[in-house]
C-alpha cells in the first residue's frame, strides 16, 4: 500500500471517534455542571481571592475523569486526521511501496496502541489497556520522524511518481 491505507483507516477512525465521543463526554457534562454551581454559590459576596481560589479549584478538579475524557476525544480526532494527511503525504512521495508501507503502519499502530487503548479504558473500563499508550505514543513520535526523513528523499523535483 502506498498510503491509501492511512486515508481509509484514518476517517474510519475519525467516524468512530466520532460516535465515541457522546460517551466520554456527556456523562462528566453533571459533573461539571455541580462544580460550577458548586462555584457560583457565593459569588456576590466573594473577594477576588476567593474567586481565584474558586476558579482554580475547578479547574484541578477536571484533572479526573473529564479531563481524561475530553483528552482522549481529542487525541483520537488528532491521530484520525494525523493518518489521512500521512496517508495523502505518502501517495505523493516517490519511494518503494515497502516503505510507504512501514511509514504508514507506525501511525495506524500508534493510533491503535495510543488513543485505541484509551477509549478501551474510558469506555469499556479495561484497565490493562493503559499500558499500552507509551508504546502507541512513541509510534507515532516515531512515525513522524520518519516522515521527515522519507520526505526529504521522497519529493523529488519535476519527478511524477506513479
Amino acid at each position: 500500500m502506498d498510503g491509501r491505507l492511512n486515508v481509509v483507516f484514518g476517517f474510519c477512525y475519525l467516524v468512530l471517534t466520532i460516535v465515541l465521543g457522546p460517551f466520554m463526554l456527556v456523562p462528566r457534562a453533571g459533573e461539571n455542571l455541580k462544580a460550577m454551581g458548586k462555584l457560583s454559590e457565593g459569588l456576590g459576596s466573594a473577594s477576588q481571592e476567593e474567586l481565584l481560589y474558586g476558579v482554580v479549584e475547578y479547574l484541578s478538579g477536571l484533572s479526573g475523569s473529564h479531563f481524561l475524557a475530553s483528552a482522549v476525544h481529542g487525541h483520537g480526532n488528532l491521530e484520525a486526521v494525523l493518518n489521512i494527511v500521512v496517508g495523502l503525504v505518502l501517495i505523493k512521495l516517490c519511494l518503494p511501496n515497502t516503505v510507504k508501507l512501514v511509514a504508514g503502519l507506525f501511525f495506524i499502530l500508534g493510533t491503535l496502541l495510543h488513543s485505541g487503548m484509551l477509549y478501551l479504558y474510558g469506555v469499556f473500563g479495561v484497565g490493562w489497556a493503559t499500558t499500552f499508550t507509551k508504546f502507541g505514543a512513541l509510534l507515532i513520535v516515531g512515525g513522524v520522524v520518519l516522515m521527515a526523513v522519507l520526505s526529504i528523499y521522497g519529493f523529488r523535483k519535476g519527478e511524477v511518481c506513479q
